[in-house]
């Protein structure tokens, strides 16, 4: 009886260390479309929980301040999908790339890159008139 009883007990322990949630993310590195200074700089980081265990995501380390993540708190169960929301800072002209690193509750940690184009707001100046071309019609 007792050697049944031991049997069950490994068996029950290699299948609770088993169990265990996976962060797989659609794409490692993203592309954001180009937006405008000053403008809301947002993506959409897709993942999915690809093992046989609730999956929580514990914190999302963003190498800005001025940039935030934000994410639904509830776990994710096996087979399904949820979004990070990576909200960058548009004060900058000019291409970026930066990395988002997410760490979820059972230890699994993901780095993300990502990369996109600000555009100024600055008005495109006209040539100015030439006062010369006036006095010579």
């Amino acid at each position: 009886m007792k050697l049944i009883l031991a049997a069950v007990m490994v068996c029950f322990g290699a299948f609770s260390a088993s169990a265990q949630p996976i962060m797989t993310f659609e794409k490692i590195f993203v592309k954001s479309d180009t937006v405008m200074q000053h403008s809301e700089g947002l993506v959409k980081l897709k993942f999915t929980n690809t093992g046989n265990a609730s999956l929580s995501i514990s914190e999302c380390i963003t190498e800005s301040a001025a940039d935030k993540c934000t994410w639904d708190k509830k776990p994710l169960a096996p087979g399904n999908s949820a979004y990070i929301s990576y909200k960058f800072d548009t004060k900058t002209c000019g291409r970026w790339n930066k990395a988002v690193t997410v760490k979820s509750k059972n230890g699994n940690l993901a780095v993300i890159h990502v990369k996109g184009f600000i555009t100024c707001n600055e008005a495109i100046s006209t040539e100015p008139e030439n006062p010369d071309s006036q006095l010579s019609k």
